[in-house]
């Protein structure tokens, strides 16, 4: 079963275990613009896929992760460097869930602010794998880890061209 990841503070307030990937996101002028600037195509995309819900009458869609999976497939982004397994995770974290192993597609809904993240978090993961994400570039022996802004860039754009076809 789903496990939060988090307990509530005092306020209510909800804090995900990865409170420093969600910050670099929120915070970061560069990141906000690699996704900003293409909003509109994303936007396009998300409701090109998103399913119709009981929500859809009050103008909201909402994307399974089984739809999004479709969707990164369609664009050739599932490989050796982002997995089903690690594109679902992603997911997850987005909604501050540690594990929903077992559970139907049909239970977890991505809106589009989650979409926006989950692309964030699987264009790092491809990029860097289990690296922890930063704003810039760290060159170390044998190793490189792309700043995050660029990873969205890169793979923001590589999921437009594929559905602009």
């Amino acid at each position: 079963s789903a496990v939060a990841s988090a307990a509530p503070d005092p306020q209510g307030n909800v804090a995900a275990p990865d409170d420093t990937f969600r910050s670099l996101m929120v915070f970061s002028a560069d990141v906000q613009h690699a996704l900003d600037s293409r909003d509109s195509h994303l936007r396009r995309i998300f409701h090109q896929w998103a399913a119709p819900s009981d929500d859809r009458d009050r103008g909201i869609d909402s994307m399974s992760p089984k739809e999004f999976i479709s969707l990164l497939r369609r664009a050739q982004v599932i490989d050796t460097r982002l997995t089903v397994v690690m594109a679902k995770r992603a997911l997850y974290a987005t909604q501050c869930e540690e594990s929903m192993e077992g559970l139907p597609d049909d239970v977890l809904q991505m809106t589009y602010l989650d979409f926006r993240e989950c692309l964030a978090r699987c264009a790092h993961t491809r990029a860097n794998g289990r690296k922890p994400a930063t704003l810039v570039q760290i060159v170390t022996p044998n190793t490189t880890v792309s700043p995050l802004h660029k990873c969205v860039e890169k793979f923001c754009q590589r999921i437009i061209n594929a559905h602009s076809k």
